[in-house]
């Protein structure tokens, strides 16, 4: 049976732009009247945490229901993107204010760097009194907790939801660090299983909680993983699993990226499925390593269900 995920509660419009560096960009704006001109490749794809997470889940075979708010154009869009998937938007409100991001994408010091700009719509005050009624009481094999980080009454939505629906509970970072009442997570991160982030957000986390004053993100991690926490860290160079305080780590291999926008969502996607499938420590590390660098570069070469334990 297909692990089943419930992921909440963003869905976003985003608008790329690819620039060879920020310095050119910025620029480009410096012409009479502050008025600059370029011609860069730019894309328009769905995104959000919740449902980058939830898209990857699906494709790699496991089954999502995504609750959200959006507009209507937003939520066609939807349903002709998870065509063929097992994907149920039945818990997609519309008419909603819509969630936008413009992500800028550049080289920086040696690797890819984003620079979001966000408008939360309809996100920004989601609160537990928005979460389907049907769903209270049902059971997921996973329960994904997104984007705290633009809604303001995240703490408390995720914290009703940790009560209202049973399943492994997966607390997604997304830039913790830009919010100066990230403690206020301490009202439900004990129900929490599994929190994911990169290394600036896993270190963020065990800091402001109090779990470590190290600046190292591993130790950071392993720390908080001796709470009972599993912690599953993504980097530039390599992926981190710790349980119980022990860790395990996976060589990260730089591929050309087409766009990295999205790119951590596919790999905490990869590695819950993975770990639903049995995998664990660097074998399933690896397992997300391989499935988000083809993602990365637009490749059809994903791990699918068949012959994961290979």
């Amino acid at each position: 049976m297909a692990p089943r995920c419930l992921a909440l509660p963003d869905v976003f419009l985003d608008h790329l732009v690819f620039a060879a560096d920020l310095y050119s960009f910025t620029r480009s704006v410096e012409g009479p009247g502050g008025v600059g001109r370029l011609q860069l490749r730019q894309e328009l794809r769905l995104g959000g945490n919740a449902f980058n997470f939830g898209y990857h889940f699906s494709r790699l075979g496991g089954r999502t229901t995504l609750v959200s708010r959006t507009s209507s154009l937003i939520l066609e869009m939807l349903r002709e993107s998870v065509s063929g998937l097992e994907f149920d938007l039945r818990y997609v409100e519309e008419g909603f204010e819509p969630s936008l991001t413009v992500a800028l994408e550049f080289e920086g010091k040696g690797s890819p760097r984003t620079l979001n700009i966000n408008h939360p719509g309809s996100l920004a005050a989601y609160g537990p009194e928005f979460f389907p009624h049907e769903l209270v009481g049902s059971r997921f094999d996973y329960v994904g907790l997104f984007n705290w980080t633009n809604n303001r009454r995240g703490s408390e939505l995720f914290g009703y939801v940790c009560d209202a629906v049973e399943g492994v509970k997966l607390f997604d970072l997304a830039s913790p660090q830009l919010r100066s009442d990230f403690p206020t997570v301490k009202s439900f991160v004990n129900r929490v299983d599994m929190v994911s982030g990169n290394e600036s957000e896993i270190g963020y986390f065990a800091r402001a909680l109090g779990y470590t004053s190290a600046d190292d993100p591993l130790r950071g991690a392993e720390e908080v993983s001796k709470t009972g926490i599993r912690v599953a860290m993504h980097g530039d160079t390599r992926s981190v699993e710790c349980v119980g305080g022990e860790s395990s780590s996976a060589d990260v291999h730089r591929v050309p990226a087409k766009a990295s926008t999205g790119c951590g969502d596919a790999w905490t996607a990869a590695y819950v499925y993975g770990l639903s499938s049995g995998l664990s420590g660097e074998k399933l590390l690896g397992y997300a390593n391989k499935y988000v660098a083809s993602t990365l570069t637009g490749s059809d070469t994903a791990p699918r269900d068949q012959g994961l334990m290979g």
